[in-house]
């Protein structure tokens, strides 16, 4: 069985479906089964991913002592994700908002609360046997940064996914592309040729793997050593 870590955030995920984008004002709109409220968030979204495939999963993250957050830990339980290391010291439980149309454009609204004012040391990396994972993977939180960092120096494999690129030298995902092995981002704000920008990437931070989502375009994929 294949042993994972993901370091990312948990939060509250609100679906909202809309007839299409720009959303048209109305002062009410009967929404009949098009509204849900789950778990969600990087950590919960990738963890789920992998107890799918039947993958050990535990998490680190950051709560805080409110009801939400209780919902969020019943939940990691219910789904047999474990708890390498979680803080308690948000002020409140995360939330977001997605809205979607039935082409597959999304608008996120997302309320992080104060995680990133938040830090994470990596001497939590030292309260259970790291080697004992095959892959840690990473949200593109600040409180990852020196995270990500150590498990470099570790040589343990990393995985990242940071969103929305627009330029190589993106500066709140430049130091995560650094230490990343196999990178994720979307194409959404990606300028010029796909391919070229994908090849400028791995030649400036040498990631192993790089996979971009293209929405109803599908997927692309790169591999280092293949070129």
């Amino acid at each position: 069985m294949t042993k994972i870590l993901v370091s990312a955030a948990l939060c509250i995920d609100i679906s909202v479906k809309v007839k299409g984008f720009p959303v048209k004002y109305e002062p009410i709109e009967v929404n009949s089964f098009g509204i849900s409220s789950v778990i969600g968030g990087v950590c919960a979204n990738v963890s789920k991913a992998f107890k799918t495939l039947e993958d050990h999963v535990d998490v680190i993250s950051l709560l805080s002592d409110d009801d939400e957050s209780q919902r969020i830990r019943s939940f990691l339980n219910k789904e047999g994700i474990g708890t390498y290391y979680i803080d308690d010291s948000l002020k409140a439980t995360p939330h977001s908002v997605i809205l979607y149309d039935k082409s597959g454009k999304r608008l996120i609204e997302s309320d992080m609360k104060d995680i990133y004012e938040k830090s994470i040391s990596p001497e939590v990396l030292n309260t259970k046997d790291i080697d004992q994972y095959d892959a840690i993977v990473f949200g593109n939180f600040s409180f990852n940064y020196e995270l990500i960092k150590e498990c470099r120096k570790r040589n343990k494999l990393t995985v990242c996914d940071v969103q929305v690129l627009d330029s190589i030298n993106n500066e709140k995902n430049k130091n995560f592309m650094k230490y990343t092995d196999i990178l994720f981002f979307s194409d959404e704000k990606v300028p010029g040729d796909l391919e070229s920008f994908i090849r400028a990437v791995a030649e400036k931070y040498n990631n192993k793997i790089i996979i971009v989502g293209r929405g109803k375009e599908g997927a692309a994929l790169y591999v280092n050593e293949e070129n």
